[in-house]
Formats: structure tokens, C-alpha cells, sequence
């Protein structure tokens, strides 16, 4: 090997660590889509409302009262994106471990049922750069395969299967 090769090679390796790394970071996380947003300027009470949205969008509807989630299960919410009128910005919630996260992930079916707020949410993994660009091909995809008639019949996954 020469040393153009070598440093390709630890060039590589340094890659994929810091995706094994940032995969590991958000692993514990969901991105929440559709939410309704608090507009408060003060960060406590918006801080707060986004809280008890996560908890009531858990317990009352994916977990039932009782076995759900509480307030300490969930290490912080961010809202992503740019702050902007007339915009639902996507939540990200931050479980304490993945163990939690795995127990809503599973219990998604459940929304299809529910009433307002909850209706038109959408929950998915918090993926990796990477992994939404994957995820974006393999959407594309299976939507190309259903417009040429060779699809099977399932709607395109919402998320990404770990």
C-alpha cells in the first residue's frame, strides 16, 4: 500500500466512526411531524407545553395510562428548524433510554385512531444524515415501483427500520 491508499483508508475509517457515533447519539431520539407549536416567548412555559404534548401524545394515546411515559423518561425536547409563522416545525424528543423510545416506536399503530391533536402526527426514528438520504432513495423507489404498476400494494414506509 502506498501512502495515498493508507490515508484514504484512515480517512474512511475516521467516517465511519463519527456515523457509528452520531448514530449512537440519537438512538434514544424521535422526531415528532405535525405538532402543534407553543408561540410563548418565554422558555419555560414553551419548554413545559412541549413536555406535557410528548407525555399526553404517550400516554393517552400510544401507551395507556399507567404503563406510559413520565416526565423523567424524557431527557429534552427541540423543536428543528427555523421558527416561522404558519409553520409546524418537527419536535425531537430525547428519551433517557431505549428502552422507552423502543416501547413508543412499537405502540405506533395506534395513532391511526386517534383524535385532534394527535391525528395527523407522524413519529419517526431520528436518523443520521446518511440514513435520511437512504431512506429518501428507498421511498423513491418503491414510490417510482407503485406508479409503474409493479408495486405490491403497501404504502411507502413513514420511517426507518433499524
Amino acid at each position: 500500500m502506498d501512502v495515498e491508499q493508507i490515508q484514504k483508508v484512515v480517512v474512511d475509517s475516521k467516517k465511519e466512526m463519527e456515523e457509528k457515533k452520531d448514530r449512537e447519539n440519537r438512538e434514544n431520539n424521535i422526531v415528532i411531524y405535525n405538532c402543534i407549536e407553543n408561540r410563548s416567548d418565554n422558555k419555560t412555559e414553551w419548554f413545559n407545553s412541549e413536555l406535557k404534548f410528548c407525555l399526553d401524545l404517550c400516554n393517552d394515546v400510544l401507551l395507556g395510562v399507567g404503563v406510559g411515559v413520565i416526565k423523567d423518561d424524557i431527557t429534552q425536547t427541540i423543536p428543528l428548524g427555523k421558527r416561522e409563522n404558519n409553520l409546524k416545525r418537527p419536535l425531537l424528543v430525547q428519551f433517557k433510554s431505549k428502552a422507552v423510545k423502543n416501547r413508543v416506536m412499537e405502540s405506533l399503530t395506534r395513532l391511526r385512531g386517534a383524535d385532534e391533536p394527535f391525528k395527523s402526527i407522524v413519529v419517526s426514528h431520528d436518523l443520521t444524515k446518511n440514513e435520511r438520504e437512504v431512506q429518501t432513495l428507498v421511498n423513491l423507489a418503491k414510490e417510482k415501483q407503485e406508479e409503474n404498476g409493479q408495486g405490491n400494494g403497501y404504502p411507502v414506509q413513514e420511517h426507518f427500520l433499524l
